[in-house]
């Protein structure tokens, strides 16, 4: 092999090198910068505030604001002492709000969940929650 073959051997190995290094180190960046405009959920360990509108048996309306990490509507609600009940297949069957029973084997009423203006087909147990989510939780018969 001639000098100028091996020269040319050597800075061959130094760029394919060089390149491998840099292929490593950009790999191992992250170029991507977080934004305000991306969703913040409690499913990305992030605090969330929602709120939870309560019209009881009255039709009196108090709306609870709620911060936490926790990434159902059932833990946030129990965070705050806020509903009580008793499991059931389906999850938590919520009985007991800010203090009010609803009592359907007695009277027929219950307590129905809304996100928004939508009720909820989901329980608590299985409904995410988002920061700025607006719940309501109504006393009906």
């Amino acid at each position: 092999m001639t000098s100028r073959k091996k020269i040319l051997s050597v800075v061959s190995l130094f760029v394919l090198l060089a390149v491998t290094a840099l292929s490593v180190i950009s790999c191992g960046q992250n170029n991507q910068t977080p934004t305000d405009t991306e969703p913040v959920s409690a499913e990305q360990n992030a605090t969330v505030t929602i709120t939870v509108q309560v019209t009881d048996n009255e039709g009196k309306t108090t709306d609870y604001e709620i911060t936490t990490a926790e990434t159902t509507l059932r833990g946030a609600l129990e965070q705050e002492k806020l509903v009580e009940g008793e499991e059931s297949e389906y999850g938590l069957y919520i009985k007991t709000v800010a203090g009010v029973t609803a009592d359907y084997d007695t009277d027929g009423s219950y307590w129905a969940l809304y996100q928004g203006d939508e009720y909820l087909m989901t329980s608590a147990d299985t409904t995410p929650i988002a920061d700025g989510d607006l719940f309501k939780i109504v006393y009906t018969k």
